[in-house]
């Protein structure tokens, strides 16, 4: 397959994951996520890539390091990079895929010890673990190869379930406003570039995060402090700052015993 033709191709249709199932070519790597980092940073269509072995260092990419076992055969990593990317794809804004089973799988190809798991973790590393209690493999931690945090951008933005949302907002709002000026633009109309322009936005900003709440995805929301519109010093456009805190999934469970 020509994967170079391959990503032309990819930018001019609609989906949330991609996926690069190749661990040989290093060059065609560095071009994969060049793409995605093009396209979520340049573009603003927030797509997430999939790939083997790969130190993205970055909210949109995952690095595939983990590889499993199926009852006919053994997958390596590359081929494992495809359960992850249809499972992150078929992921909805309330769901972690941590402990997420991979169904038909028996088994990890790397035996990791606890230390080990930790500190592939903090590496930004996507892991499969096994359970010999029940005999299933399941996702390690939901995460992507971010790992550069800062005061600003925090480890919440290493976790995929939180981009999922961040990037479902994103996503989603450009497609309403697309949408309301079509609607206007079937009636005569546009939205206009002034206080009037700026309510019909703030609404139908606020009725999409309402309902991101109400649904769980999002908490705290205050329409008064969490959307700002401002018009352009031309008067043809909006530019929009949202605030959006969105609920994490439990995915720790300490228990105390007490002896009596």
């Amino acid at each position: 397959m020509d994967y170079t033709d391959f990503l032309s191709a990819a930018e001019h249709v609609s989906y949330d994951t991609i996926g690069l199932p190749v661990d040989d070519e290093d060059q065609l790597k560095t071009t994969f996520v060049s793409f995605v980092k093009r396209m979520r940073d340049e573009t603003g269509i927030k797509i997430t890539g999939v790939l083997p072995n790969f130190d993205g260092d970055h909210e949109g990419i995952i690095n595939v390091t983990s590889s499993v076992e199926l009852a006919e055969r053994k997958l390596n990593v590359a081929e494992t990079v495809a359960w992850v990317a249809g499972a992150s794809a078929g992921a909805t804004i309330n769901q972690s895929l941590t402990f997420v089973d991979y169904e038909g799988a028996i088994g990890v190809n790397e035996d990791l010890d606890d230390d080990e798991i930790k500190e592939r973790l903090r590496n930004g590393e996507f892991l499969f673990h096994y359970d010999p209690r029940d005999r299933t493999v399941s996702v390690e931690k939901d995460i992507n190869s971010f790992t550069s945090f800062t005061a600003e951008k925090n480890y919440r933005f290493s976790k995929n379930l939180i981009v999922r949302v961040l990037d479902a907002i994103n996503n989603d709002i450009t497609r309403e406003l697309k949408a309301l000026i079509k609607l206007r633009k079937d009636r005569g109309q546009d939205i206009p570039g002034s206080n009037d322009g700026k309510q019909i936005i703030r609404s139908l900003i606020t009725v999409y995060l309402n309902a991101l709440q109400e649904g769980g995805a999002i908490k705290n929301f205050d329409p008064s402090d969490d959307i700002d519109i401002v018009l352009t010093d031309q008067e043809d456009g909006f530019i929009i700052n949202l605030g959006a805190q969105p609920v994490d999934a439990a995915e720790k469970f300490y228990f105390d015993t007490e002896v009596r």
